[in-house]
């Protein structure tokens, strides 16, 4: 018997891949959620608010300041595009060689 086949026989194997997954994650979350009561356990009810409402404050400049690089790229990309696209639709209706030219 090689290592691969003692280690085995010593537990019985799980042939279900989505149990193991399952549990192994159950597994973490109970281990975060101990480790989270264990920081609560010296707070007071009012640090807990606390806490929350800088939670969301933290999580409102996380979303800004994802909105302002997703808005600053969107405007760096599309601001020709978009003058290009408004000329194309103006009257009189030029081509897309007449719009393009510098003259």
């Amino acid at each position: 018997m090689n290592a691969f086949h003692s280690i085995s026989a010593s537990s019985p194997p799980c042939t279900d891949r989505n149990f193991q997954i399952f549990h192994l994650s159950a597994t973490r979350l109970t281990e975060a959620a101990m480790a989270s009561d264990a920081a609560e356990k010296g707070k007071s009810p009012a640090d807990a608010a606390g806490s929350a409402a800088a939670s969301a404050a933290r999580l409102a400049r996380e979303w800004s300041t994802w909105a302002m690089k997703n808005a600053k790229v969107v405007a760096h990309y599309g601001f020709i595009p978009l003058v290009v696209l408004v000329g194309m639709r103006s009257e009189p209706r030029p081509s897309l060689a007449q719009l393009l030219s510098p003259v």
